[in-house]
């Protein structure tokens, strides 16, 4: 919001108090103010949350493609390619949910409704938050079922045996208390393949842009164990309703360097 349209809009505000014959108080403008305040930093928001990110492409992190669900892709709309079942990538590929930009359609298009992500990041770090980008209802042209795209639950893990991992049932109860591990004669968490660092839900009606933060016991257990992961995993379980695919905007990643 510039200067020009919050003297604009204050103007208006006041000018709706005082025609009732109020003079206006600073509790009936303080409300007024905090809402423009808030419209800015969600403009703010739209842009960048100030905080390091561990995921970002260009900062060095990369796709790992083992880990990695498949981009949306459909049938060839040639006759030969029909007949000889080619299907033909359709939407942007994971990298894209590693750079900055929540333009209509600027997202990794995941095949379905569930899948994964999973990449290396830029350095190493115990991660502590991580944040989900979609576009804003704002800016679709459908604002009801454009949303249906977005990703609903989902988990993040750390990744510290990609083999091991990938053979690991990631639903099994045991895998998740809260950490992919063992758990040693003294009580303390033995690291393997990967732990569960934070089980959550996004919900686009609630913002475009949302920061999680990460199991404190995760952080424990990474610490005592004195391993600092360099790749993690988006699991996505479920999105609001679309059957093709789901969008991915962008995933950060945020913690301590070390």
């Amino acid at each position: 919001m510039t200067r020009d349209e919050v003297v604009e809009y204050f103007q208006k505000e006041i000018s709706k108090i005082s025609s009732v014959g109020s003079a206006p108080s600073v509790e009936v403008l303080l409300p007024i103010l905090d809402e423009v305040v808030q419209r800015s930093l969600a403009r703010y928001a739209a842009d960048a949350i100030g905080r390091p990110d561990f995921a970002l492409g260009t900062a060095g992190a990369v796709i790992v493609t083992s880990l990695t669900s498949q981009t949306l892709a459909t049938a060839s709309d040639s006759f030969i390619g029909k007949w000889l079942g080619q299907k033909i990538v359709r939407g942007w590929g994971p990298y894209y949910a590693l750079t900055p930009g929540t333009m209509p359609g600027q997202c990794w298009s995941m095949e379905g409704s569930s899948g994964s992500i999973g990449l290396q990041l830029a350095r190493p770090a115990v991660p502590t938050d991580f944040t989900i980008d979609h576009v804003s209802p704002d800016l679709i042209l459908d604002s009801v079922h454009g949303l249906e795209s977005a990703p609903k639950d989902v988990e993040l893990w750390a990744v510290l045996d990609v083999a091991a991992f990938r053979e690991l049932n990631l639903d099994l109860q045991d895998n998740r208390l809260p950490v992919l591990s063992r758990t040693r004669e003294d009580g303390s968490v033995s690291l393997n393949a990967g732990l569960l660092l934070s089980v959550q839900r996004f919900d686009p009606r609630k913002g475009s842009i949302q920061t999680f933060p990460v199991l404190p016991e995760a952080v424990k257990a990474i610490r005592s164990n004195k391993v600092v992961p360099n790749k993690v995993l988006l699991r996505i379980l479920s999105n609001w309703g679309h059957p093709d695919y789901t969008c991915l905007y962008r995933l950060r990643i945020h913690g301590k360097d070390v």
